[in-house]
């Protein structure tokens, strides 16, 4: 069998049906099937062809569709300072603590890094504030 693509005598990479792919001059198919000989001729050859097109390759026990299925991305979660937090109403808060631990739960790098960056924020609105007692401040000179 000839390669569609390169022309060359090897043994096929995928193996489609033809279904009006190769046609003549007169719209009639030559041949009952396509080959190509390699991924890369595949590549080439299927950039003309639509997105869904297992369904006419032949050898599908030589591939593997296996796919994971993931979750469709919820919107991107809107981190707030602190001070924006501590506008927000007690149930507001709690909603929004809830919503940030979900969309921190899977990368705990992120999460220690916006942990720190609210410490700190909240730090900086009790030194502001003049809140902090002689201990607190003792605690902080040691960093």
């Amino acid at each position: 069998m000839m390669c569609q693509v390169c022309n060359k005598d090897k043994t096929p990479w995928l193996l489609l049906k033809n279904d009006n792919l190769h046609v003549d001059e007169d719209g009639n198919n030559i041949g009952d099937t396509i080959y190509t000989c390699s991924y890369m001729c595949t590549q080439t050859f299927t950039k003309n062809l639509p997105k869904q097109y297992s369904n006419l390759v032949l050898n599908k026990e030589d591939f593997c569709y296996l796919k994971p299925i993931l979750p469709k991305p919820a919107k991107n979660f809107e981190h707030l300072s602190f001070d924006e937090i501590m506008k927000l109403d007690e149930e507001k808060q709690v909603e929004y603590y809830t919503l940030r631990d979900k969309d921190l739960l899977l990368d705990s790098e992120r999460y220690s890094i916006i942990s720190d960056i609210e410490e700190e924020d909240r730090n900086t609105r009790m030194i502001e504030n003049e809140q902090l007692s002689d201990e607190d401040e003792y605690l902080m000179d040691d960093y």
